[in-house]
């Protein structure tokens, strides 16, 4: 074990202290004013200049498998990446050349979008019936006599389940002794 100094021997003590007063059990404000006490002695101390090169060298040294890419991964990035700009120049030209039926896809794409933007109408159209429903709903329940007939469901639901439960807690006693 690394030989500890008399600075950090002497925090060491004040925290050891701390703990003794009974930190992990209680949170009294005599344990409060031991822990605001001690944080008040500690010394305000920056990392040294050290720690932060050896953080800075051991990111770097993580970091760098990273960028070093294989020579053959190098040479395919390359030549997607001029591959795509052959294709952006030869495109225009190629079309031009042969001349492709683009109206079909053009108007079916145009269905798409249609149909698509009906879709999104009609879905509107339900949340908002939807929204309407629920403001109604919530106007009416805001009454004491449509809370009170709420309750009363709920109680008469929960009578009707256990009534139920009762019932067949005897079916299900026999089911279990003939198995």
């Amino acid at each position: 074990m690394a030989k500890v100094g008399p600075m950090r021997q002497n925090h060491r003590m004040k925290i050891e202290s701390w703990l003794q007063i009974g930190a992990p059990d209680s949170t009294s404000p005599e344990l409060e004013a031991a822990w605001s006490t001690l944080l008040r002695e500690l010394p305000d101390e920056p990392p040294s200049v050290a720690f932060a090169d050896r953080v800075m060298l051991r990111v770097a040294g993580l970091r760098a498998p990273a960028r070093d890419l294989p020579p053959r991964l190098r040479w395919a990035l390359a030549a997607c990446v001029v591959l795509m700009g052959v294709s952006c120049l030869a495109l225009p030209a190629l079309l031009l050349a042969f001349p492709l039926p683009v109206s079909d896809f053009i108007d079916m794409f145009a269905g798409l979008v249609k149909a698509g933007a009906v879709w999104a109408a009609t879905g509107l159209a339900m949340w908002r019936f939807l929204a309407n429903v629920a403001q109604t709903t919530a106007v009416v329940l805001a009454t004491p006599q449509a809370a009170a007939f709420l309750a009363g469901i709920a109680l008469l639901s929960a009578a009707a389940l256990r009534l139920l439960f009762e019932l067949t807690r005897q079916d299900r006693r026999i089911d279990a002794t003939a198995r």
